[in-house]
């Protein structure tokens, strides 16, 4: 069973170091989980955390006098007490009274650092294992083989030199970093569920194409992939910068594969959007996706005819095996459809379906009428 530990600055970050290791001593099924590190929480957020915090059914925060009002201990705590029951989310106080503790913290039954509290602490993890759960008999053998060591080491840590914390902000300056936080897990939230949908689209899209060829070889298959692309586009659309062009490429490129003419006015900008990033970034594969939906849709035969050159113009430069194979596909693809279209003019000009082919020839009419004017007799 896990059991999520939440801290924030240098001594809760030893405390919760100390627990992760002694709480398994106590009770081998429970396994705690804490990051290392502040850096680490901050990247992990929505991903490795949030799964973790979904699986967990116990949290412990470790309160001490340098953290009680850091925004970050007050994120986490809004978190587990959305996910894990407040009954089973507990403050534990080191050096910190009750008449300390505000916000969120507030809400939950703190205990004090002492062996009768820890002691309560324990049996309401225990509880939780339900079936698995130690007897109270075997819990108070090990409580007391394993408590002098905890004690031992948390005192000791509680007697390092921390540095003098800053002036307690108000609660006002503590709730706008809260909202903050909030924003960017959000941000965080967005950009996860859209590469997820993205990245699903992608996989399925290259599945549903003919190996070697720019045509799908499963349309419905095709059809799903373009779906999940555009859901994760409408995510990270809101997140700009390089994710929401990712997003687009993927939904652009895999809806020009299915070679509905009825879109091309919808895609035709998008590809414009995208060649003129790629142009600004020097990114291949959004110059190959944009001059491709433009050859394929594009009315414009100078339009047609800068994207031709672009894409020739790419095999000058690095690219990669996959998008040299693909620029090479692209231009023999379009240059025999241009021909096909050029040999069906030529024959439609000499040969109109559904008339012969054979001229009527109509001799020159002879007019009878008299010429006013006699050839001479010269």
């Amino acid at each position: 069973m896990k059991v999520f530990l939440s801290w924030s600055g240098e001594q809760s970050r030893a405390i919760a170091e100390i627990l992760h290791g002694w709480l398994p001593k106590v009770i081998q099924r429970v396994k705690p989980y804490y990051t290392p590190d502040d850096i680490t929480k901050g990247s992990l957020w929505n991903s490795e955390i949030a799964a973790v915090l979904e699986e967990s059914r116990v949290g412990i925060i470790c309160l001490t006098r340098d953290n009680l009002r850091e925004p970050w201990i007050m994120f986490e705590a809004g978190a587990l007490s959305k996910i894990i029951k407040s009954s089973r989310v507990c403050p534990i106080l080191f050096n910190v009274k009750n008449a300390d503790i505000v916000g969120p913290l507030a809400s939950f039954q703190a205990a004090h650092f002492d062996k009768k509290e820890i002691r309560r602490v324990l049996n309401m993890i225990n509880e939780e294992l339900k079936t698995e759960a130690l007897s109270q008999e075997q819990l108070n053998d090990e409580f007391k083989m394993w408590w002098p060591s905890l004690e031992e080491q948390i005192l000791a840590e509680l007697r390092t030199e921390v540095k003098e914390p800053a002036p307690l902000r108000t609660e006002q300056e503590v709730l706008g970093e809260i909202l903050e936080l909030g924003r960017v897990a959000g941000r965080l939230e967005k950009e996860f569920k859209g590469r997820l949908f993205s990245s699903l689209g992608y996989i399925m899209g290259e599945m549903s194409m003919k190996p070697g060829s720019i045509e799908p070889t499963d349309k419905d298959r095709l059809i799903e992939a373009v779906s999940h692309c555009l859901l994760g586009y409408e995510y990270l659309k809101e997140v700009g910068g390089a994710p929401e062009y990712m997003a687009l490429n993927n939904w652009v490129y895999y809806s020009t594969a299915l070679n509905d003419s009825s879109r091309a006015g919808f895609l035709l900008p998008q590809a414009r959007r995208l060649l003129e990033a790629g142009e600004q970034h020097n990114a291949a594969n959004l110059i190959l996706t944009g001059c491709r939906t433009i050859l394929q849709f594009s009315p414009n035969p100078k339009e047609k005819r800068h994207a031709r050159r672009r894409i020739t113009a790419l095999l000058q430069g690095p690219l990669s095996d996959k998008q040299r194979k693909e620029v090479q596909l692209y231009l023999k693809y379009f240059r025999e459809a241009t021909e096909s279209k050029v040999k069906l003019r030529t024959k439609a000009g000499t040969h109109r379906p559904g008339k012969s082919s054979t001229r009527t020839v109509v001799p020159n009419r002879i007019s009878h009428k008299r010429d006013n004017n006699p050839p001479s007799n010269e």
